[in-house]
Formats: structure tokens, sequence, C-alpha cells
């Protein structure tokens, strides 16, 4: 299933885009791994800073959270379905200012919704009935944001808790599209297609976003929640892009609306975020960044090139010329402030070699 899925998603890179880069489709969080090796800081010969100095690869460390999404797609669906959704997601997010998580099923979803690490909740034409949806809704209010897309019940269902309402709009054989107005639509402007199901929010005093192009009512809602924000896309966008034959308007969309989600996210206490930015002068050098998180750190989250044992992160890269982001992300418990300590190493001769502390 593995290796026809991956086939799918180069064939709609090649089909529908034109060209699209391989790679990890998502940031995963910690998986304990026991066969992760931790490597001992090796001393070569000339000391750390000789060492520093030659090192051909060089990590710019950052900290600061980011937009942390967490998404919860369907399972159901043709293979072509499943991949069309891998697909936009890969491309709405991909690029910086992101970290993202997606879940495919309700449990998983409400797992991790309830760990915190989250600030923006993306219900991507879910197809079970949601799991603790009272927690997600406390979340939501504190301050936190939602996207709900489809025209599925569960996605009508999540909505509705939310106080929005749902009209069945006339059958459209041809579809419609969706008109979007500048800053007030999410910042887009210009119109999209939009086929399935298009159904017609409602909910007094909530802002359109984005109108159908061939009757004027509202495609589109945003409101406020509590603290938070809820926006409300009750069509399919998989099914759009399907019969659109593009992915990337709708990819632009879906960060659109996550992006439009995150303007008022407030900072949470506790979390903390770090990416650290991987660039060498030679192609093809294997590279171990070694993070150790300080004690007490919970929850951590991070690139799929990482490993967890215990409270050390180990990152396994090849690094190029081109520069390579990894993120990770963690929870201290009350007051605390310590930051992880990051190592370098890289391999010369044949040995892995310290590139010493990156501060």
């Amino acid at each position: 299933m593995t290796t026809c899925r991956t086939a799918v998603l180069s064939l709609l890179a090649a089909t529908l885009l034109g060209a699209s880069s391989a790679g990890a489709f998502a940031l995963e969080q910690a998986a304990p791994d026991s066969a992760a090796a931790i490597l001992p800081a090796p001393q070569p010969a000339g000391g750390a800073d000789q060492t520093r100095a030659g090192a051909p690869v060089e990590v710019r460390k950052t900290a600061g959270l980011f937009p942390r999404v967490l998404l919860w797609t369907g399972k159901s669906g043709s293979v072509l379905e499943k991949a069309l959704t891998e697909l936009i997601v890969k491309q709405a997010f991909d690029e910086d200012g992101f970290y993202y998580r997606t879940a495919t099923s309700a449990a998983d979803f409400a797992d991790q919704a309830a760990g915190g690490l989250f600030n923006i909740f993306v219900i991507f034409e879910a197809d079970e009935r949601p799991v603790n949806l009272d927690a997600l809704r406390e979340q939501v209010f504190r301050g936190k944001s939602i996207v709900i897309i489809g025209p599925e019940d569960q996605s009508r269902l999540i909505a509705g808790s939310f106080g929005f309402r749902f009209e069945e709009g006339a059958p459209r054989d041809e579809g419609s599209s969706l008109v979007f107005s500048g800053e007030p639509g999410l910042g887009l402007g210009g119109t999209i297609p939009a086929s399935g199901p298009l159904l017609l929010p409602r909910k007094p005093g909530a802002a359109p976003a984005a109108v159908y192009g061939d009757n004027g009512k509202p495609a589109i809602l945003v409101d406020a929640a509590g603290s938070g924000r809820v926006i409300v896309m009750p069509f399919s966008i998989i099914r759009s892009a399907r019969d659109a034959g593009a992915t990337s308007v709708y990819s632009l969309l879906l960060r659109a609306a996550a992006q439009s989600a995150a303007q008022d996210a407030p900072e949470e206490a506790g979390i903390f975020g770090e990416e650290l930015t991987v660039t060498s002068s030679a192609d093809h050098v294997r590279t171990h960044l070694i993070v150790t998180l300080p004690q007490g750190a919970g929850s951590p989250a991070f690139s799929p090139e990482g490993t967890l044992k215990n409270d050390t992160i180990l990152f396994d890269l090849t690094a190029e010329r081109h520069p390579q982001k990894l993120r990770y992300l963690y929870k201290l418990p009350g007051e605390g402030n310590n930051r992880p300590a990051v190592e370098l190493f890289y391999e010369s001769g044949g040995n892995m070699v310290s590139g010493g502390k990156v501060e």
C-alpha cells in the first residue's frame, strides 16, 4: 500500500503540477525509538575550535514558536483521493513557517489535541464521529482556532457545536466557484472552482470570507468563539481538486485559512520551539545533530529525521548546499525556562567527528 500511495503521489505531482519535489510528507511527533543510537562526543585531534573552524556543515539555531497545526484527515475514499489529500497538505505546510502533524482517526486526533502543543486544528473532510468534542471546543474558546472543511455529517456536527447551521444548495452539475475579495477573504483574491455538495453555511454575526460565484451566497464563514476563531468551509477541497485537475490553488486556500486562524492565536506558557537550519559547503555530508532536552521536558515533537531516546533527539540527515530545516517542540512544567543543548557531528574520513555545540 505504501508503494502504491507513493506512486500515485508521484503521478499526481507530475500531471497536476508539472513538478513537485520529493521529501518527507510531514513532521512526526515523538515516538520513542529504543534502537536510536546516541553518539558519544568524540575528541578529535586539534581541539573543538579547530574542528569547528574546518567543519563543512553550518547549523543556525532559531528559538521561538511557530503556528502549530493538527489536521484530522478522513481515512475513507479512493487511493486517488487519499493521495490528493496528502499532496494538498504537503504543498500547504511544507514551506517555512508551520509545524504540522496529521491524524487519520478520531481517537488519534483527540489524543494529540489533548497534548496541548497545537494552536490550530483543521478538520479536513473527516469521516468519523469526533471523540471528546467538548474538550476540543474548550481549547478553541480559550484562544485556539479551528478550520472545519467539508460537507460531511461529521464536519457539520463539529461546526454545529460552534453554532453554525447549513442549508442544502441547489444541485450544480457543473459545480460553482469561490469568489474572494482580498483581506476579508483570508487575504486571497480572485476565484477558484468548487465541486461536489456545496452547502450554504449560516450563523448570525459570522463574516463571509468567500461567496459562491453563481448565487453570491456565503461559501466560507469566519467567526469568533470565545477567545478563539472558527473558519467553516462546507465543501470538498478534495473533490474540487480532482475535478479541476490541479492541487496548488487548494493548497494555497488551506494555507491561507491556517494563516488567518494563526493571526490571533496567543502565545502559550510552557511551550517552546526551536528551528535548526543546516547547510553544507560540500555535497552529501552525513550529519548528526544531538538535541538534549531540558530536565522535565514533556511531549516532544520533531521533524521526521529525528528519533527519540530518553530525553535526547537524534537528527540523522545528509547535509547539502541548500538549506534544510529541522524543527522540534517541547513543554516545560511550571516556570522552567532551560533550553536544549544542541551538538553537531559530521562525517570526515569515514568517522563522525564533533563540530561543537550549536549556539
